[in-house]
């Protein structure tokens, strides 16, 4: 995927979220019902930027690299929670507006979705790849001094 064209759905997804948040704020009183279009609409413009970039990262990069990278993990994390909450977002909204009863199996499962974005991250920041200052070849800690000058 070239640059421009990432520039231009990057874009895109912007004014579509902009366009259905204001619609969505101007159909729904926000202050008793959730903005559930304009959620859903942020959602899928998060899934579709964290797909594209796994999948872009997932062809450039070297693959021992490509799980050692806090980003990779990120999306990740960022792929798989609104993946698993739009449903239970549309479902709580129908709920709010009277449509369904409310399911008890929502919190559950959203909470494993928070722990599971939560655990990507942690992942990510454990696997990363550790970052030393240029020129440093001493890891021992005391500055480059190995005790043995004054």
């Amino acid at each position: 995927i070239t640059a421009l064209r990432m520039d231009w759905v990057k874009a895109a997804g912007l004014g579509l979220f902009v366009g259905v948040s204001l619609w969505n704020a101007w159909q729904h009183d926000f202050s008793t019902v959730s903005q559930a279009y304009a959620y859903t609409a942020g959602g899928v413009l998060l899934i579709v930027s964290s797909a594209g970039y796994l999948f872009q990262e997932f062809h450039l990069a070297n693959r021992d690299l490509f799980w050692r990278d806090l980003l990779v993990w990120i999306s990740i994390g960022l792929l798989v929670f609104p993946l698993g909450y739009l449903p239970i977002n549309l479902h709580r909204f129908q709920v709010a507006v009277g449509e369904a009863e409310y399911a008890a199996w929502t919190r559950p499962v959203h909470l494993a979705l928070i722990y599971c974005m939560y655990g990507c991250f942690l992942v990510g920041f454990i696997r990363m790849k550790r970052l030393r200052k240029p020129g440093n070849r001493n890891h021992g800690g005391n500055g480059g001094n190995n005790g043995s000058s004054p």
